[in-house]
């Protein structure tokens, strides 16, 4: 599995106020911020990693060995016609949090907490590139994906972040979970990613519950509509996507049954 050593040349400023919870602060001080990018531009060490793996969609399953189970419904759900998942392990690096530290114990809060929000948005703007980087390999082989699920998301639990960095052998890349089930360095991420073929293209995320009104598959554990072959899913989409309107198989079926 490869690494990725990476570099940022810029953090966007709007991104940081609003990560840093300063969105709103009123006279707030633009010189401030552009210490606190330039110090965490100075500070961050990024290295990442990444690598595709066979999902099984209908058990939930990541086929490594052993298999790494998903928990909860909601990230299954979302993956449901994905053939394989993309697992990520992305790091800033430790020095980023040693300043941010040193700030504070220095009584400079307001510039420690900018400096909190510029990482939080360096490892975004990161885990973008690295969303570049598999777009580009995706499309050789007609695959797409979908949006990142981060550990914790939804009813899944944080625990499997574990499992997840053991497979992508994190350590080689100076990750690991602590004792108290925390990422170290602090500033990381793991995700997962799932991928699907162009052919076969989920419905908007918004209404993922179509995905099951149109499976056969009666024996997925992650079902949350009953197959009904009778649905246009095409037009129901349109129709109520154009409403901003979220539905489930079950309202059109009621819809359906009330024209009779």
């Amino acid at each position: 599995m490869p690494k990725y050593k990476m570099r940022l040349s810029n953090i966007r400023r709007e991104e940081i106020q609003k990560f840093s919870g300063i969105y709103r602060a009123p006279n707030l001080n633009k010189a401030l911020l552009k210490e606190a990018t330039s110090e965490v531009l100075a500070a961050i060490e990024p290295v990442g990693k990444w690598e595709i793996f066979d999902y099984d969609a209908k058990l939930g399953h990541i086929l490594c060995k052993p298999p790494i189970s998903l928990d909860g419904k909601k990230v299954p759900h979302r993956l449901c016609q994905c053939s394989k998942v993309i697992i990520v392990a992305l790091s800033l690096g430790e020095e980023i949090e040693k300043r941010i530290a040193q700030r504070f114990l220095d009584g400079e809060f307001t510039l420690a907490v900018a400096m909190e929000g510029a990482a939080v948005t360096a490892l975004n703007q990161l885990f973008s590139v690295l969303e570049g980087q598999m777009d580009k390999s995706l499309k050789k082989n007609n695959f797409c994906r979908v949006g990142r699920y981060i550990p914790g998301y939804g009813d899944s639990n944080t625990d499997i972040a574990g499992d997840l960095l053991s497979l992508l052998e994190g350590n080689t890349i100076g990750m690991r979970i602590e004792t108290d089930g925390v990422l170290f360095p602090r500033k990381s991420m793991v995700a997962i990613i799932g991928v699907y073929d162009k052919s076969n293209k989920p419905p908007k995320e918004q209404n993922m519950s179509l995905a099951c009104g149109k499976c056969p598959e009666d024996e997925c554990n992650f079902r949350e509509q009953d197959y009904n072959p009778d649905i246009d899913v095409a037009a129901a989409i349109k129709k109520y996507t154009d409403s901003n309107e979220k539905f489930t198989i079950g309202d059109l079926v009621r819809k359906k049954e009330d024209k009779k």
